[in-house]
């Protein structure tokens, strides 16, 4: 069955994952449990999760520098690169190919160094993360999920700038 996934609230916009369409999904309270629903105009039936993160995340497509070692410049020798998929308050989601990785490299539980930038300022924040996931997509892809550690008060001010609506 699709899904899609949504934050509750008493207004949720929600896309078909079958045909496109869009609409609104109204109560009068934000729901607590993932329901089903049927599309007005493919009577397609799709799950809705609802997205329970503490903290709003962003999709996004920047490129970001990371390692083991502490860096300061993202051509490093020792900096491996790829891009960032979302990034919330607490951590990012990093996308790279598989020739960055192995599966003997970078592991749960290590703490790597992040070098990258938010619009609109060009300067690089350098943050230390937690691999909290790893997942090996396939021979070519891996996604990391990172939660930052002590991050300190300039590098928490850009990141929650950015993510102001």
């Amino acid at each position: 069955m699709m899904s899609v996934v949504v934050y509750p609230a008493c207004i949720m916009p929600v896309a078909c994952p079958a045909c496109g369409f869009t609409g609104n999904i109204k109560s009068e309270d934000p729901p607590e449990k993932d329901f089903k629903l049927n599309c007005p105009k493919c009577k397609e039936t799709f799950l809705v999760k609802l997205n329970h993160r503490d903290f709003y995340r962003v999709k996004l497509n920047r490129p970001v520098s990371y390692s083991i070692d502490d860096i300061d410049d993202p051509f490093a020798k020792k900096a491996k690169s790829g891009k960032i998929i979302d990034i919330s308050r607490t951590g990012i989601k990093i996308e790279g190919k598989m020739r960055s990785c192995s599966k003997d490299c970078e592991k749960e539980g290590d703490i790597l160094t992040l070098l990258f930038n938010l619009p609109p300022h060009k300067s690089l924040l350098k943050v230390k993360g937690e691999i909290k996931r790893l997942i090996i997509i396939d021979d070519n892809k891996f996604t990391m999920g990172i939660a930052f550690i002590n991050i300190d008060v300039q590098t928490d001010l850009a990141i929650g700038t950015f993510l102001m609506p």
